[in-house]
């Protein structure tokens, strides 16, 4: 999908063709990633029972892997719009940039 499923496409078109825009999308994944990690640090509070909190507990280490990766990969989309604008053009990403593969 090529649209942003909750912006009109000149918002779109406004927030996308901001590098400050994905930056800071960077950073509150960013942000996020460190809070789960430190939670993931300190692991299960005392209560044994506490079955769904193990489980929750036993996957924030790879959650907050993941949204360090959203991180890095919305500062390097900042980063590649400040010097290629046009990947987004008419409310929509050029078909290059839809993917979560930057390498292209």
């Amino acid at each position: 999908m090529n649209e942003h499923p909750n912006l009109d496409g000149a918002f779109f078109e406004i927030y996308a063709k901001d590098p400050r825009f994905w930056l800071l999308q960077g950073g509150q994944h960013k942000e996020a990633a460190d809070i789960l990690w430190q939670a993931y640090q300190k692991g299960i509070p005392g209560d044994e029972n506490a079955s769904l909190w193990q489980l929750l507990s036993n996957h924030r280490g790879e959650i907050a892997t993941h949204m360090l990766g959203m991180a890095i990969e919305n500062t390097i989309k900042g980063i590649i719009i400040a010097c290629e604008p046009a990947i987004v053009n008419k409310g929509k990403f050029d078909k290059r940039f839809t993917t979560h593969n930057i390498n292209d």
